[in-house]
């Protein structure tokens, strides 16, 4: 099973900061199911299982996110082999509905995703979610 990363710090601006370990690939996400339909792999689900409990634990002390927010996504991943930046997203934000966060992660309006240099000791992705500015 996938490792829990940090949870979060909850600022005084509504602001939620979490570390998740790095999701499995989208081409590793799903696989053919029954009558054409896909179906989650089980090590895709097993990473959203961890990840939604890592995200329900940040943010045990405060209510879902109701509105717009802004999310920010740091990765950071543990090899130096080629990635795509929008590979993990799908996963990530989803992640944000299941642990809880989020009602929909169709509230999500703003999004920024930086990718930096690879680190073996701590690959992860580091999440930042906000009110959008249109809500403060």
């Amino acid at each position: 099973s996938p490792r829990v990363a940090r949870r979060r710090h909850l600022l005084d601006d509504g602001l939620v900061q979490i570390a998740l370990p790095i999701p499995p690939s989208v081409n590793a996400i799903y696989r053919p199911g029954e009558h054409g339909k896909r179906r989650l792999t089980d090590k895709a689900r097993a990473w959203k299982a961890a990840a939604a409990i890592t995200v329900r634990a940040a943010h045990t002390h405060t209510s879902p996110f109701t509105g717009a927010v802004a999310v920010e996504i740091t990765l950071t991943r543990g090899d130096k082999r080629r990635n795509d930046i929008d590979n993990p997203l799908k996963c990530l934000l989803d992640a944000l509905e299941q642990g809880g966060l989020l009602k929909d992660d169709a509230q999500i309006v703003e999004l920024h995703v930086f990718k930096r240099p690879p680190n073996n000791l701590e690959p992860r992705a580091e999440l930042r979610v906000t009110l959008a500015k249109e809500q403060l």
